[in-house]
């Protein structure tokens, strides 16, 4: 895996949905209304984290089998550590420039 699939922001929703349920309970309002406040505090947190990973991913994935592999050999040089998606975007970038021009044309709907 190239993340923790999502183990940290489970743990920032938990955490949010913890202090949001608490503070209905003792608010004796569990209404959608009270329990919305939720999805804001998430979004104020995380959601632009969300976007841009999600744009990043897509990038990604269209990549061909072959830029991916060229990427995967590129990769093979950093330590498994470091391998996060952030770095493996880099370094697809840095080995092959003009995958510049593709991704940014696979982003622009999502921009």
């Amino acid at each position: 895996p190239v993340s923790g699939g999502g183990i940290a922001t489970g743990m920032t929703a938990g955490k949010i949905a913890g202090k949001v349920a608490a503070q209905a309970v003792h608010k004796n309002d569990v209404s959608i209304a009270a329990l919305s406040n939720y999805e804001q505090e998430w979004n104020n947190l995380c959601g632009n984290a969300q976007k841009r990973y999600y744009r990043l991913k897509e990038g990604i994935s269209q990549l061909t089998d072959d830029q991916l592999n060229k990427t995967a050999h590129s990769l093979k040089k950093i330590p498994q550590q470091k391998q996060t998606l952030v770095k493996i975007f880099q370094t697809a970038l840095i080995k092959q420039p003009g995958l510049f021009v593709d991704i940014i044309k696979n982003l622009s709907p999502f921009v």
